[in-house]
Parts: C-alpha cells; sequence; structure tokens
C-alpha cells in the first residue's frame, strides 16, 4: 500500500478546507493547479496564473478568489483579477487588466445562471495560461505600462 502526503494549500490553511464548498469542482480544481500566494492577512485566498518577464520585470497575472467578507451566506463568487510587478501588487492595474478579460465575471452569484457560464470561463482562462501568457495582457503592459 502506497501512502501519498498531501499538503494543504495556503488558502485551505487560511480559510478552510471547506471554503469553495458552494462552488464548482472543477473550479477548485483548477485552482488548486495554480500557485497559492495566499497570505495571511489577505481577505480572499489568491494564486498567480501565470508570469512573464519583460526586461527585468517579473509580471505576475494573479486572481483573487472566494467570497467578500461581508457576503455571510457566500452566495457571491469573487473572481477579480490583478497585475504583480516584481512580486509587488499594484491597485492601479486592476480595472484594466479585469476590463481584457471580458467573458469572466468578477463577482457573480452562485446559483445563478451566469455562474455556471462564469465557471467554464475561469477554467479556461486557468488552462490557458498554464500553456501561454495572455496575449491581451501581453499587449497591455507594453502598451500601457512599458
Amino acid at each position: 500500500m502506497t501512502i501519498v502526503q498531501t499538503r494543504k494549500q495556503n488558502w485551505e490553511i487560511k480559510f478552510g478546507a471547506s471554503y469553495f464548498d458552494a462552488i464548482g469542482k472543477p473550479v477548485v480544481e483548477a485552482l488548486n493547479v495554480l500557485e497559492d500566494i495566499s497570505y495571511h492577512n489577505d481577505e480572499l485566498p489568491s494564486f498567480v496564473l501565470c508570469e512573464k518577464k519583460f526586461g527585468e520585470d517579473l509580471f505576475a497575472l494573479r486572481v483573487w478568489a472566494g467570497y467578500d467578507d461581508h457576503d455571510e451566506n457566500n452566495e457571491v463568487f469573487v473572481f477579480a483579477l490583478g497585475l504583480n510587478v516584481n512580486d509587488e501588487f499594484d491597485w492601479n492595474y486592476c480595472s484594466s487588466v479585469e476590463a481584457l478579460f471580458t467573458d469572466i465575471i468578477p463577482m457573480c452569484t452562485i446559483e445563478s445562471a451566469e455562474m455556471k457560464l462564469n465557471e467554464q470561463n475561469i477554467i479556461k482562462l486557468i488552462k490557458q495560461s498554464q500553456v501561454d501568457f495572455p496575449k491581451k495582457l501581453i499587449d497591455y503592459i507594453e502598451s500601457e505600462i512599458l
């Protein structure tokens, strides 16, 4: 018999193993493929979708996923995208980065018809980001930041 040790994700330690129970298991499995960079004082679990160097600077597409602190019943799923530059988060890029990914709804009611499509689009983005840094994000970085 083989015993497999599994390491708890950072989000499981901070938020509890049942934290994502209200959303589809495929989304949780997709999130668990990502680098979990959840920090002890984060309001939501956070992950790195992908990274790319531009010159000396390392850009990382980051996501916060979970529930708003004020959503006591966990009815609205948050999937907020942002950008880290050299491991530093800059709020100035949030709305611009989220606007690039028009098929992702940043805050979606779990029991809504949109949530199923949103889950599919989230999984698609996660899978794509494991292969390539999104072209539209490259274009944004090159035209607006560099």
